[in-house]
């Protein structure tokens, strides 16, 4: 998997002003460290056990293959997710619950906190309220 820099405006599967990159981690590169709140950890989960819904109402195209976990070499998943918010477009590898469980991955501030990102969202891909996102919502003016 590639490393993307966490809040960077440019993913694998998607790129621009509105686009926020959250757990794009690599061996190679630090990342933070920390306690993730037990109900946001729940949320990423359900996020990512729903990546096919969230990358069809997005319009994004599904990658073939699964990616090893480049910490620990001992999980393997192949979707992204995106968490439209504010605004904004949250895009996340499947791996984003893996990497906050076993290996401590402490997602920017803004993403957990404040109204904004994943913990203000409702299950993976998809608005709180359950309405399926339309692939038109990617692009923010």
């Amino acid at each position: 998997m590639s490393w993307f820099p966490d809040m960077g405006t440019v993913t694998m599967i998607d790129a621009g002003d509105h686009v926020r990159a959250v757990g794009w981690l690599s061996a190679e590169h630090p990342y933070t460290k920390g306690e993730v709140p037990a109900e946001f950890r729940a949320r990423l989960r359900t996020f990512a056990e729903r990546w096919g819904d969230s990358t069809k109402a997005l319009g994004w195209g599904a990658f073939l293959g699964l990616h090893r976990c480049e910490l620990c070499d001992r999980f393997m998943a192949s979707g992204n997710f995106g968490v439209p918010q504010a605004g904004l477009l949250f895009a996340a590898p499947e791996m984003l619950p893996h990497y906050v469980e076993v290996h401590s991955y402490s997602p920017a501030r803004g993403v957990r906190h404040g109204g904004h990102g994943v913990a203000a969202t409702g299950n993976g891909g998809v608005h709180g309220s359950g309405r399926v996102v339309p692939p038109a919502a990617r692009a923010v003016p």
